[in-house]
């Protein structure tokens, strides 16, 4: 029982972790780096919606990774909850 509380305490470090080692995957076994893919579609080489959406969403996922938008507003915050609540998942156990 403790290591599944431990489990459930750190299951955000879990999620960092996770997707630290998926970037530095990308990175070494990819042809292109995220950062290249990313200079790609600001440079507009993609149409400018696809540049619109990757500027929104890379600045909504960084606000809200550091806590910037209310939770109240952020769409994060709201689409996650709609997914728990539709699932229930967070009666699952891990």
């Amino acid at each position: 029982m403790e290591l599944q509380e431990s489990l459930r305490e750190n299951a955000g470090l879990a999620g960092w972790a996770i997707v630290g080692a998926t970037i530095l995957a990308v990175e070494v076994l990819s042809p292109q780096t995220l950062s290249t893919a990313s200079d790609r579609i600001l440079e507009g080489r993609y149409g400018r919606l696809t540049r619109a959406a990757w500027q929104i969403g890379s600045t909504v996922l960084f606000a809200h990774t550091l806590n910037l938008i209310p939770e109240k507003i952020d769409p994060i915050h709201q689409v996650v909850g709609r997914i728990i609540d539709k699932t229930n998942i967070a009666d699952w156990s891990l």
